[in-house]
């Protein structure tokens, strides 16, 4: 498995568009994955363009493999204070004394940080459609 999923598309493509399957119109246009593997991102890219955007996504994140980069001490005190929020909102969010950790915790934090790498504030992180 991890050979195919390492593997440069000269045999397994992760582009949609070297399908066989694809090409023949075999895939139905309303498949659910077919949006996300038919958008342009590296994730399902074969050769130059794979590589092009890997090398990209390898640069803007390298500043965080290393502690002593103020960007990667910075990522780690936000990620501290999101865990602290979030253990508050656990911990009084019941009278039960039941927490639901997954929705309460496990989902929020990697969007919390995701959200952070992004530049994307709290505020509008949450921001439902059609609020400001």
């Amino acid at each position: 498995m991890l050979h195919v999923l390492q593997n440069a598309g000269d045999r397994w493509s992760k582009c949609v568009a070297n399908w066989r399957a694809y090409t023949e119109g075999r895939v139905p246009a309303d498949w659910p994955p077919l949006a996300l593997l038919a958008a342009d991102n590296t994730g399902f890219q074969d050769g130059d363009r794979h590589r092009m955007g890997r090398a990209a996504w390898d640069a803007a994140l390298r500043p965080y493999q290393d502690p002593a980069h103020p960007q990667a001490q910075a990522m780690e005190r936000a990620i501290l204070r999101y865990c602290d929020d979030l253990i508050d909102v656990v911990t009084e969010g019941s009278s039960s004394g039941l927490a639901d950790l997954f929705a309460q915790y496990g989902r929020p934090l990697p969007l919390m940080v995701a959200n952070h790498l992004l530049g994307v504030t709290l505020e509008r992180g949450d921001a439902t459609p059609g609020r400001t």
